[in-house]
């Protein structure tokens, strides 16, 4: 019988990723940067003596403007 020699790391089929596991890891991280932007926010909101909460209604009206600029000009955006 013949023997035959053959490189061993050829044959070897690359690892396949499993996708549920990058799911759970990728959704940790995000997870995680969450609650340290939101703990960076409440520490600014702590230190500052602001709250950051009330730039939310002037966030909002600053997108509406966006919103209505781009899609149908400044005109309908300043309400003339």
């Amino acid at each position: 019988m013949k023997r035959r020699n053959a490189d061993c790391s050829k044959l070897r089929r690359p690892l396949k990723r499993n996708r549920i596991t990058e799911g759970i890891y990728g959704s940790t991280f995000l997870y995680l940067k969450f609650l340290v932007v939101w703990a960076l926010v409440l520490l600014a909101d702590f230190v500052l003596e602001f709250r950051f909460e009330y730039l939310w209604p002037f966030w909002l009206f600053m997108r509406s403007v966006y919103d209505s600029f781009r899609y149908q000009g400044l005109v309908s955006s300043c309400g003339l």
